[in-house]
């Protein structure tokens, strides 16, 4: 799954983002996690993914300040594979698309399910997973 992106990628669209295989970003375009803005607390799975993505800094930076960050800071955090002039994004998408269909399709599919099993090496225990959804009911309530 390759993510064309332009424009602003905020909120549920930056964690859809997060899931993609690649990403690549129009020149200005801006990602940002918003939960703490809007007031809610953020599912569990989501935060692990963005942590394992990004980093734990980058990750509470992004969900502690609410802030857009713009498509060549996220390029380098990991979570843009490549910034391109908006002009430009749709042909290199495509080209890019057209360079990974040209390869073995099941060498990639069974490629992509060894990255997508491997991505889930951090389990949470059940006590950590209670503790968790306690503290999302208080914000809640």
């Amino acid at each position: 799954v390759i993510a064309m992106v332009e424009g602003s990628v905020w909120g549920g669209a930056c964690d859809l983002c997060c899931s993609c295989d690649i990403v690549i970003a129009a020149q200005g375009a801006t990602f940002a996690m918003t939960p703490a803005k809007i007031g809610i607390p953020y599912n569990a799975s989501g935060v692990v993914h963005f942590t394992n993505l990004l980093g734990v800094n980058k990750a509470k930076e992004m969900f502690f300040t609410a802030q857009p960050v713009s498509a060549e800071d996220a390029r380098t955090s990991g979570l843009v594979n490549h910034v391109v002039p908006a002009a430009d994004l749709e042909a290199f998408t495509l080209k890019l698309a057209d360079n990974i269909a040209a390869n073995s399709p099941l060498a990639v599919r069974s490629i992509k399910a060894e990255f997508r099993l491997l991505a889930r090496g951090h389990s949470i225990d059940a006590e950590t997973a209670e503790e968790i959804q306690a503290i999302r009911r208080r914000v809640y309530d």
